[in-house]
């Protein structure tokens, strides 16, 4: 919502949950990296590394304020055929993103215990589990890394927003969309209340294609969203795991073929994720470089 304010506007944040961050935020990978396939997506993530490594200032946040900290611990992605190193870069050397190319099988000093094998077999072929014989580069991008916790970044940004004069409503759903004149202007609460703004931002994430439908908007759009649930696992690291990488121990180490990720999680553990939730009903691409070690 906005009007009037130190720029001309007055920010309010409406949110059903009861803090910053306590939806799907809460439980980010959190991953800082910059292989995304657009130069637009790369320049973003660039920029943001920066202010991840000033955050205190980049907030204006006072001393003692507790903030999340940015773990540069490196992010390592194999170069498979369904993500080539090419890709990314060809961007990384438009913006300047330093990287490292690791040849077929090598995994120089920064990079932890790990075998870069795969095999040509699908996951119901009987030679899945068979010891690989193919071996993989990788891209790494020593920059990269994560944020340690993702709710309290959230916060930290709700915080430094009050400082500049924004309101928040927590428990607060949004039942409906004003419109006047085949235009956006407000939204009605589930107390009753109704918020006039000129301008009305979508920032619901996963839930933005129902906040969508009450504005009666998005009936035109190229790219839909539904929230999908992902799975996770906090698992023991490996001997000698966190002895390798930069600041935060072994690198964050992603495989956009079998769709995993890994990245440390304290001194002890590892964070393992997914990319394409199968109990979601998304089409699962048949896994055919097993091996990782």
């Amino acid at each position: 919502m906005e009007h009037g304010g130190e720029h001309g506007l007055r920010v309010v944040v409406v949110d059903k949950f009861g803090g910053a961050g306590n939806g799907s935020t809460s439980a980010s990978s959190a991953v800082v990296r910059f292989t995304y396939p657009t130069i637009a997506g790369v320049k973003a993530a660039w920029e943001s590394r920066h202010c991840w490594e000033a955050w205190r200032d980049h907030l204006q946040a006072p001393a003692g304020e507790p903030l999340a900290a940015f773990n540069r611990c490196g992010v390592t992605i194999l170069d498979v055929d369904f993500a080539p190193a090419r890709m990314f870069t060809r961007h990384f050397d438009k913006v300047g993103v330093p990287y490292e190319k690791w040849g077929e099988g090598s995994c120089p000093g920064g990079c932890p215990p790990l075998t870069p094998a795969g095999t040509s077999r699908p996951v119901d072929d009987d030679e899945f589990f068979a010891d690989a014989s193919a071996r993989l580069g990788a891209l790494h991008t020593p920059d990269g890394g994560f944020v340690d916790d993702p709710q309290l970044a959230a916060h930290n940004l709700a915080t430094a927003a009050q400082r500049h004069g924004a309101a928040f409503r927590w428990k607060t759903p949004v039942t409906a969309v004003m419109r006047r004149g085949g235009r956006v202007r407000g939204v009605c609460l589930k107390d009753g209340t109704e918020l006039s703004a000129g301008v009305v931002v979508n920032a619901a994430g996963p839930w933005s294609g129902q906040l969508n439908r009450l504005a009666e908007a998005g009936g035109d759009f190229t790219v839909g969203l539904r929230p999908l649930r992902q799975e996770v696992h906090l698992v023991a690291a490996p001997a000698g795991y966190h002895d390798a990488g930069g600041d935060g121990g072994g690198p964050v180490l992603a495989d956009m073929d079998l769709g995993t990720s890994i990245r440390p999680e304290g001194r002890e553990f590892l964070l393992v994720g997914g990319t394409e939730p199968e109990c979601e009903g998304v089409p699962f691409r048949p896994c055919r470089s097993s091996g990782r070690r």
